[in-house]
């Protein structure tokens, strides 16, 4: 799972939806004021969208479930949002 490492205020991106184990991921923002993600779609194939809104630094929570190739996954990314 890659994100984008910086997105431009009042763009719409779109975060992966699976990892590279095809387990599904979940994306939550831990800053509200500095970005939001939002889910489009089914459960069986979401579109998880990021939304820059102001600049500063967007803190993500990405987390997808085990397999059994893979542990599940927690983990916390960041994204510069000019």
């Amino acid at each position: 799972m890659t994100p984008p490492k910086t997105v431009k205020r009042g763009d719409v991106v779109t975060l992966p939806n699976t990892t590279s184990d095809k387990s599904k991921d979940t994306w939550k923002s831990k800053t509200l004021k500095i970005c939001t993600v939002t889910k489009k779609g089914s459960n069986a194939s979401p579109k998880w969208r990021l939304n820059g809104l102001k600049k500063g630094t967007c803190k993500l929570r990405a987390t997808a479930s085990a397999t059994t190739r893979a542990p599940a996954l927690h983990q916390n990314v960041r994204i510069k949002v000019k």
